[in-house]
């Protein structure tokens, strides 16, 4: 019981990263090592938790499906960060 809630907490919380990823204005350095933080986490969480025989794997799945949305967030981000500033550049008219 104890470990479905930790992974539900856990769960939640990559899920409010995702949504902070998305929503606050955050320099690509700091998405970048929030992601990296993120999948150590993970890394670690997958190794020493026993989600084999005490967590049903449903929070598994939704652990890692959380934790990709957050890297996909992160990529979404940074990608629209640089094509807003490209277009920039091109209504300036300083791009070739």
């Amino acid at each position: 019981m104890i470990t479905t809630l930790i992974f539900a907490a856990i769960t939640a919380s990559e899920i409010w990263g995702t949504w902070k990823a998305l929503k606050k204005p955050s320099s690509p350095g700091m998405l970048i090592a929030s992601a990296i933080i993120s999948i150590v986490i993970i890394a670690f969480i997958g190794n020493a938790a026993p989600w084999y025989s005490l967590v049903n794997y449903g929070w598994w799945y939704a652990l890692v499906t959380a934790c990709s949305l957050h890297m996909g967030a992160v990529a979404w981000r940074i990608y629209t960060d640089r094509s807003e500033k490209s277009l920039k550049t091109v209504s300036l008219g300083r791009a070739a």
